[in-house]
């Protein structure tokens, strides 16, 4: 059976029947399964690298009875991924693998080597016809015993529940890490806590060491309010700035899920609204971006079954001193619908970001202009004049990356109505599913504004049929790259200050390491690691 034809077929499967979590073969925690969700921990100062990469596995073949979360030791994996090259001065005391020999047909890497023409050294070359299934020039690095013999890349891992499908990061006020994970196989609201990179989520009370099912929100009714229980398939999650609410749509039903976050260790996430009568098929979800002083989170939502997007308000309710009101109230409304016409048909659209940077800069730049504080009524034209946060939307109907903006409205304080406004549609090749955000760096330049830039901003398009990850340039207004991938390219993460991108690949299991520094062109936007032997799904069970 070919793989594109099993996963449809496991998939139908798994929409209409349940797995119970004590079934099956114990999963394995140190090895990816199905990855469908990468995310990096927060740097803990300005300007600091994050130091771990978490990746959440799915076991979407059955084979196993839940699936695994592991934790990344990144200073680990930058010391065994091939470093990109021009010359010699690029290598630190080894060799730039940059010429090749006359008449011998040698194509360079551009690896810092320790012997000349030896670009993988202890990993050991890829055969040509492997490249052609699993781009990279060397064979993959052994994440538990990496081939060069100084310690595992594996800082901790932890069992879940079956078929999770994101993982997300957030910091709280306070610096305190935690993870948020949708998994459909409980129907919950995974939720961990971070210490350095290690995972506390109740895991040591369990002989699977996973988490409790304290920190698995959305099943237990008596917990909430309104006796809500979180409803089958949830898919996409993400949550607003500080961590307060998160959603999570729920791709086989027309509706979407609130949860209030308490960040008090013994607190966690609580299911506290369930929004219904929306289109069939929500998937992809972007949390409103609010400058600072302003109320009013939100949601943008996309459907793979309707040509619109839609703005989904929560609205709190609190109590205060001496209220007779028990507790508070909590809801998630639909404040409107943004119609997708920028495109010929405009259904089935997936993933979608939000890009605040332009805007929460040109807002401090006004601020520190005017001398004035967020909230001071003289700082409310600064919202207004700040430029609105560009939106970004996977659509297949055509296959394309629609481009847009919030839109501008004065009657509001801060300038924008947070409806989405679409402006153009750029053409992919087929599968777009997941959009990301990220900078690559750049041979330093001086920008109009005197100011010294070394990295940029792109937008990151993963097609997950065609496999291929289209890199757009927001500022130049172009594809400026196409990375070839494995099959089933699914979850991205950027790393900025390493200049390296993290791929999940679903369909073999395994991640690529993805080179995004400018200053070497000649491994710019290619694969240049992998972490995990690629393995093809099973044809049968």
């Amino acid at each position: 059976m070919r793989p594109l034809l099993l996963l449809a077929t496991v998939s139908s499967l798994l929409v209409s029947s349940c797995f119970a979590p004590g079934d099956g073969q114990t999963p394995p925690l140190e090895s990816v399964y199905f990855p469908t969700g990468v995310a990096l921990d927060g740097a803990q100062k300005e300007g600091e690298p994050s130091k771990y990469l978490y990746v959440a596995s799915s076991d979407f073949d059955l084979q196993y009875r839940s699936s695994g979360l592991i934790s990344y030791d990144l200073d680990r994996l930058r010391e065994v991924v091939p470093k990109s090259c021009l010359s010699d001065a690029d290598c630190d005391g080894e060799t730039c693998d940059s010429k090749a020999p006359d008449g011998s047909g040698y194509v360079p890497s551009f690896f810092c080597v320790a012997s000349e023409h030896a670009p993988c050294g202890k990993l050991g070359n890829r055969s040509a016809a492997d490249q052609l299934l699993n781009p990279g020039r060397c064979n993959s690095i052994d994440p538990v015993t990496p081939q060069d013999g100084r310690g595992t890349l594996i800082h901790d891992s932890v069992g879940i529940g079956a078929f999770a499908t994101d993982v997300i990061y957030q910091k709280s006020p306070t610096d305190v890490g935690r993870l948020f994970l949708p998994v459909r196989g409980d129907a919950t609201l995974h939720w961990i806590d971070l210490a350095d990179g290690k995972f506390q989520c109740g895991q040591e009370d369990n002989p699977d060491h996973a988490c409790n099912d304290a920190h698995r929100a959305g099943n237990e009714p008596d917990v909430n309010n309104n006796n809500l229980r979180q409803p089958s398939e949830p898919f996409g999650v993400d949550v607003t700035e500080g961590g307060t609410y998160l959603a999570v749509t729920n791709q086989t039903t027309g509706n979407v899920s609130l949860y209030r976050n308490d960040w008090s260790p013994l607190g966690g996430p609580t299911l506290v609204s369930i929004l219904n009568g929306l289109p069939q098929a929500p998937v992809g979800i972007a949390a409103v971006p609010e400058l600072p002083g302003e109320t009013g989170a939100g949601f943008l939502v996309t459907y793979r079954d309707a040509a619109q997007i839609d703005l989904l308000r929560v609205r709190s309710e609190d109590p205060g001193t001496g209220s007779t009101m028990p507790s508070p109230r909590f809801a998630l409304t639909l404040a409107g619908t943004s119609a997708i016409n920028a495109n010929s048909v405009g259904f089935d659209s997936r993933g979608i970001v939000i890009d605040k940077e332009a805007r929460k800069q040109g807002y401090e730049a006004c601020l520190a202009l005017k001398g004035c504080t967020p909230g001071d009524l003289d700082c409310q034209a600064c919202a207004k004049a700040a430029p609105q946060a560009n939106v970004y939307v996977a659509n297949r109907t055509p296959s394309s990356l629609l481009v847009g903006a919030l839109t501008a409205d004065g009657s509001y304080s801060d300038g924008s109505n947070d409806f989405p406004s679409f402006t153009d549609s750029i053409a992919l090749t087929s599968g777009p599913s997941r959009v990301v955000l990220g900078d690559v760096t750049v041979t330093p330049y001086v920008n109009s504004f005197g100011q010294t830039v070394e990295h940029e901003r792109r937008v990151f398009v993963v097609c997950f049929d065609s496999r291929r990850i289209f890199v757009w340039d927001p500022q130049r207004h172009v594809i400026e790259s196409i990375i070839n991938t494995g099959r089933g390219p699914f979850a991205l993460v950027i790393d900025k200050a390493r200049a390296l991108g993290y791929l999940a690949h679903f369909t073999d299991s395994y991640l690529g390491v993805i080179s995004l520094d400018q200053r070497f062109p000649q491994t710019y936007a290619t694969i240049v690691a992998s972490i995990g032997n690629p393995t093809p799904p099973r044809t049968s069970k």
